[in-house]
């Protein structure tokens, strides 16, 4: 008799639920007979090591706490990309220099943060996308 395969995906506390196209992933992965369920990344409760696998989707506020959330990529062995791959693209900064030339919008890069509010970012913090 095959098991079952069970996956987790993985979201936030403000939306335990996924977001508004969680359900047709879910749905999609119950029509190929996979066991899917939403399960919270910071929930003390959920036993991840219960999981064959854990899909990474709906984990929005790991800007704001990124170091307590790659510490978990670090503990969930089953994370379907490797905590490696989460590191990387968590960091931003990966993104500067994707678009050279005429045509690539202008952008800036702030040290901190602000979440919810509109921050101006020093002009010495300025930096285009495009060459010199």
């Amino acid at each position: 008799m095959d098991r079952t395969l069970r996956i987790a995906v993985a979201t936030c506390a403000a939306a335990p639920d996924l977001d508004e196209d969680g359900p047709l992933l879910l749905d999609a992965l119950a029509a190929t007979g996979v066991e899917a369920t939403a399960a919270v990344w910071d929930d003390p409760d959920v036993d991840w090591a219960r999981f064959d696998g854990v899909l990474v989707r709906s984990t929005w506020d790991h800007p704001l706490r990124r170091d307590a959330f790659l510490s978990w990529a670090r503990g969930c062995r089953a994370t379907v990309n490797a905590a490696e791959v989460l590191a990387w693209n968590t960091d931003k900064r990966y993104l500067q220099g994707t678009c050279r030339g005429p045509g690539c919008p202008r952008s800036r890069r702030c040290s901190s943060p602000r979440v919810g509010r509109r921050r101006r970012c020093p002009t010495s913090a300025t930096s285009s996308s495009s060459p010199p």
